[in-house]
């Protein structure tokens, strides 16, 4: 090959690589992308020995599989199913997250569910406890933490010019503003499904994002957590990177593929 063909090769990826990255104007973080619960803080809310009489009788730590299941049969407003961890979320905790019921009638219905339920006392108290905390804002902001690093990417970002967005299935944003108000600074606004009444991964929200904030889908990537939400959004044709809860590199190289650089 010619020498002047390898550089018109190399000059040819190289402003495929530029306009790539000058398309790209918004970049919108799903909440669990830069937020994780703390496993320690989140466990003194059932209580040390509620936890060990809970794994004495049921042989495991509770599991959020366990709650869900048991959950699951609850009549509720939502028919919108989404998901967490991988897991179809019952309809009763997806009208606490649209908002279509406030908190305290929620409460109320679980917790009479529960009492009523043919399980283990200890699972009732169990069950209770973490209903509770999950539905008092304050209680579930308290027991978050922001992801490893993550903080770096926001800045990197927010200093190279890109529009950066908070997005996802929360319920009150409000209670996260107050504890995490330094990571908040970072984005241009917070769009959530109890402010929208929407869910993830429904299409609905995420044209509703998009209209609201005057965003071209073409110049915007989601960054997602959820297998099943980033399947969701590449099939209506947006542009997705599916992070790693574990590692925050593959926000780096997903942010690489698309010409951007951290």
């Amino acid at each position: 090959m010619k020498k002047s063909s390898i550089l018109i090769i190399l000059l040819s990826g190289v402003f495929s690589l530029s306009m790539t990255a000058k398309q790209i104007t918004t970049i919108l973080f799903d909440v669990e992308a830069v937020f994780e619960s703390d496993e320690w803080k989140a466990s003194s809310y059932v209580g040390k020995l509620n936890g060990l009489s809970y794994i004495a009788q049921k042989g495991h730590k509770p599991k959020q599989e366990d709650l869900f299941k048991i959950l699951k049969p609850i009549k509720a407003i939502s028919t919108e199913h989404t998901y967490n961890n991988n897991l179809e979320m019952p309809l009763i905790l997806c009208d606490w997250l649209a908002q279509t019921q406030n908190n305290s009638k929620l409460k109320d219905i679980i917790n009479k569910y529960l009492v009523n339920k043919n399980i283990l006392d200890i699972e009732i108290k169990v069950f209770i406890a973490i209903i509770s905390m999950m539905l008092t804002p304050q209680h579930l902001a308290n027991i978050q933490k922001v992801r490893s690093k993550i903080e770096t990417i926001l800045k990197t970002l927010r200093q190279k010019g890109y529009k950066l967005y908070l997005v996802g299935n929360w319920a009150h944003i409000n209670s996260l503003k107050e504890q995490f108000g330094d990571i908040f600074k970072y984005f241009n606004d917070s769009i959530m499904s109890g402010d929208t009444h929407l869910l993830k991964p429904s299409q609905a929200y995420y044209q509703d994002v998009l209209e609201k904030n005057n965003i071209e889908a073409s110049q915007a990537i989601w960054i997602e957590t959820e297998q099943k939400f980033a399947s969701k959004a590449k099939h209506y044709g947006y542009n997705v990177i599916l992070a790693s809860e574990k590692n925050y590199n593959s926000v780096i190289t997903g942010l690489k593929n698309f010409g951007i650089i951290i």
